[in-house]
């Protein structure tokens, strides 16, 4: 697996873990629909591209910490010098909420489609 491919998992694996099955959250198995899917592999992809050379070797880190951090989840980058070194923590974190949050995910559930604020 390509190195922006681990990026992009582990960006999911961030959403998934932060935005289903609380309460209401849509359920565990739920999917992202594909137009949501896409446009967070596009956003997952650009930062990767801007930013990687700043990763330090931790990539499935890099992936978790650009949804925390960009969601406001109270961890991210800017917890974590000991993986990124300090200036580069800074970068990434700065550079994390440049890009902003996500308001809104489109989830499937079960063939309904759910739509919901974040």
């Amino acid at each position: 697996m390509s190195e922006l491919n681990t990026f992009i998992n582990a960006y999911f694996e961030a959403i998934y873990f932060t935005e289903l099955g609380d309460m209401e959250q849509p359920p565990n198995h739920a999917v992202l629909e594909a137009s949501s899917e896409a446009e967070q592999v596009q956003d997952a992809k650009e930062f990767y591209e801007k930013h990687n050379h700043l990763f330090n070797d931790h990539v499935v880190q890099a992936g978790h910490d650009f949804w925390f951090t960009r969601q406001g989840h109270g961890v991210g980058f800017w917890e974590r010098p000991e993986f990124y070194g300090q200036d580069n923590m800074e970068q990434l974190d700065d550079a994390a909420e440049d890009v902003g949050p996500v308001y809104e995910l489109i989830w499937e559930v079960d063939g309904e489609i759910f739509e919901g604020d974040l």
